[in-house]
């Protein structure tokens, strides 16, 4: 990319680039093609992203949701800039780009967040403010995701592909096939981020700025967000189930009733039927380790159920 680049993809949001700033940008860099910090004229710092073609139309879908959300209140989530368009894709030659704000935010430290009830309480009350503002909306989404069929595809593709994974995990979804796909269809759904982890937050002094990486956001049954948060912060050490963060994120959600009584025993299932999302990446990237972790996990938490 020149300066020259940079200054007529920066012109159709009416913006005079500056400089490309060299600092770490928060948030996978799977979810575009290329990224880039810059700076205008102004000192006003953004994010440019350069959008997969295949993409174009759920980034699109995905910004829409985020102005939306804005628009209503819910003031954890940083929207995408409408450029000369009226959109927030914009074609530059043969390629698409988004631009949004750069937020600064504090390094999470993955070695001890996990003892950190203050941060688990902040993280639940912004999920829950998600819900509620969403709850007045009609969200755009064309993910039609079922965790079932997810699944169903998945656990037969590591039959045919990985033998022996299979059969180490067999018992824990024959386990789900009978207490949490029957369930599953009359869960309520509420519109989810989709992947909440907490390295998906930007924290101002322990408190939730922004959430960000809205990939995977959706309706999904209600269960689904919590779960997640709950699987992936119990995966960071040892003690990490039982420690503050989780306590106090559990708790927050539990006192608000959100998921009624009767729904609370499918939890556990969910966190686990989850945790096969993982499994799949680790075996994708055949990361063997990873891959021996998530088994492990997956039977540990059948225990802790």
């Amino acid at each position: 990319m020149t300066d020259k680049d940079f200054s007529e993809i920066l012109n159709l949001w009416q913006k005079d680039f500056y400089v490309n700033l060299d600092f770490e940008i928060q948030g996978s860099p799977e979810r575009s093609l290329e990224r880039y910090a810059i700076e205008d004229k102004q000192r006003e710092r953004f994010i440019l992203e350069k959008i997969p073609p295949k993409n174009l139309e759920r980034k699109q879908e995905i910004a829409d949701n985020l102005k939306l959300l804005v628009g209503h209140g819910f003031d954890f989530a940083n929207t995408y800039l409408s450029g000369n368009n009226g959109k927030s894709l914009q074609k530059y030659e043969n390629d698409f780009w988004q631009l949004s704000t750069y937020i600064s935010g504090e390094e999470l430290d993955r070695s001890n967040y996990w003892q950190e009830a203050d941060r688990g309480r902040k993280l639940a009350q912004s999920l829950l403010e998600l819900y509620r503002v969403s709850e007045k909306l009609d969200l755009a989404d064309t993910t039609n995701f079922s965790l079932i069929e997810y699944l169903e595809k998945l656990v037969e593709q590591i039959k045919q592909n990985n033998p022996k994974v299979y059969f180490e995990i067999l018992p824990v979804f024959e386990m789900l096939q009978q207490q949490l796909f029957p369930a599953y269809p009359q869960l309520p759904k509420v519109f989810c981020h989709g992947d909440p982890h907490p390295i998906n937050i930007i924290w101002k002094n322990g408190s939730v700025g922004k959430m960000i990486d809205w990939e995977f956001s959706g309706y999904k049954p209600y269960l689904y967000d919590i779960a997640l948060i709950i699987g992936c912060v119990g995966a960071e050490a040892k003690d990490a189930l039982s420690a503050g963060f989780l306590e106090s994120f559990r708790n927050e959600i539990f006192v608000s009733k959100f998921i009624a009584q009767e729904d609370l025993v499918y939890l556990d299932d969910f966190i686990l039927a989850i945790r096969f999302a993982w499994l799949s990446e680790w075996l994708r990237r055949n990361d063997k380790p990873m891959i021996d972790f998530e088994i492990f996990y997956l039977k540990l938490l059948t225990k802790k159920r």
